[in-house]
């Protein structure tokens, strides 16, 4: 059985859908809220968002991968490592059904590339080693004239005070 493109779901296609499951859970909280995206408002966590996030960006492209290459699901499935079931499910979208590792493992099988990021956390207190590189710092905060910043940069600016000073007690203990 050949894939049928028109059962493809598409990015906008999932965000309409999942917006209006989301709208009837939740009737009038969307409207005051807004979100970087319809994972980020249906998800519990921000670590939940960002995974499905990434699932359903694999998904979507090896449901194009497969409808471009116009295979049938039993091809898919073969080149895939799956069973056809499991291609049935991916085209249908049923994003539950799959867990990262195994879609990725499927991206890699059609050949197509994915890649991680992993961002390491800066620590702005821990580059402020000096009272000169503290008050530039806070400077330009200030011009930037938003309230919540300033006071963030206050406080990294204390904790970077803290750092020297623990530091230089180190160093000449």
């Amino acid at each position: 059985m050949k894939s049928d493109p028109s059962r493809a779901v598409t990015v906008d296609q999932m965000r309409e859908r999942l917006a209006s499951e989301q709208a009837k859970r939740n009737i009038g909280a969307m409207e005051s809220e807004s979100f970087a995206s319809v994972w980020d408002a249906i998800e519990a966590t921000p670590e939940a968002a960002a995974e499905m996030k990434r699932r359903s960006t694999i998904m979507m492209a090896l449901q194009e991968h497969i409808t471009r290459a116009g295979m049938t699901e039993t091809q898919a499935a073969k080149i895939l490592g799956v069973a056809a079931s499991r291609i049935s499910d991916l085209v249908n979208g049923k994003f539950n059904q799959f867990d990262l590792d195994e879609l990725v493992r499927m991206a890699l099988a059609a050949g197509l590339t994915v890649s991680h990021e992993v961002l390491m956390q800066f620590d702005a207190a821990e580059w402020l080693t000096n009272d000169e590189a503290i008050s530039p710092y806070l400077a330009d905060t200030q011009e930037a004239g938003d309230t919540d910043f300033i006071a963030h940069a206050q406080e990294v600016a204390e904790q970077a005070k803290v750092i020297n000073r623990s530091k230089k007690s180190k160093s000449h203990g």
